[in-house]
C-alpha cells in the first residue's frame, strides 16, 4: 500500500511539473566568472575540442588520435596517427606533446587545463607543424612521428 502511495504522489508530482512547462531556463543555469556574462547548462561539460583537418606531406597522411591510443597512455593528449596516402596502411601512432606537468599537492584551479587540444596543424615543408591551445608549437616528423618544440 505504501508503495502505491508513493507512486501516485511522484506520477503526480510529474505531472504537475510537465503541466507547469517543466524548469524555466533560469533554473538550468548558473552564472560562470567569465568575462562576457555567458551562462552555463547546469551538469554542461567542456566545449569540444576544435575541428582539425589532416595533413598530408610526402604521401603520408597526419591526423589527431582520438581512439586506439596506447592503453598505458596515461596522458591522452596530443597523440597523432599517419597512414601511407597510397594503401591506407596505418604507419605510426605518437605522442606529439604532453599536458604540463602540475604539482598534486596544489589544489586545482580553473587556470588548469583540464585538456590540452591541438588548435592547427599544417604542412611545413617536409614536416608538419601543430600548435596547441596552450600556445605551444611542435614540427613532427611525418616519417617517424617525433616531435620537437619549436620557439
Amino acid at each position: 500500500m505504501r508503495f502505491l502511495a508513493l507512486y501516485c504522489f511522484g506520477v503526480l508530482a510529474l505531472g504537475s511539473a510537465i503541466a507547469a512547462g517543466g524548469p524555466s531556463k533560469e533554473d538550468m543555469t548558473m552564472s560562470t566568472n567569465d568575462p562576457a556574462g555567458a551562462a552555463v547548462a547546469m551538469g554542461a561539460s567542456m566545449a569540444p575540442p576544435p575541428v582539425v583537418d589532416p595533413v598530408a606531406v610526402d604521401g603520408i597522411r597526419i591526423e589527431l588520435a582520438v581512439t586506439g591510443l596506447p592503453l598505458d597512455a596515461a596522458d591522452t593528449n596530443g597523440w597523432l596517427r599517419a597512414f601511407d596516402t597510397a594503401s591506407g596502411e596505418e604507419l605510426w601512432t605518437a605522442q606529439a606533446f604532453t599536458a604540463p606537468p602540475r604539482d598534486p599537492d596544489e589544489p586545482m584551479t580553473t587556470e588548469d587545463p583540464a585538456r590540452v587540444d591541438v588548435v592547427t596543424m599544417q604542412a611545413d615543408g617536409a614536416a608538419v607543424l601543430i600548435e596547441d591551445s596552450l600556445g605551444r608549437r611542435f614540427r613532427v616528423d611525418p616519417k617517424t612521428g617525433a616531435s620537437t618544440p619549436v620557439n
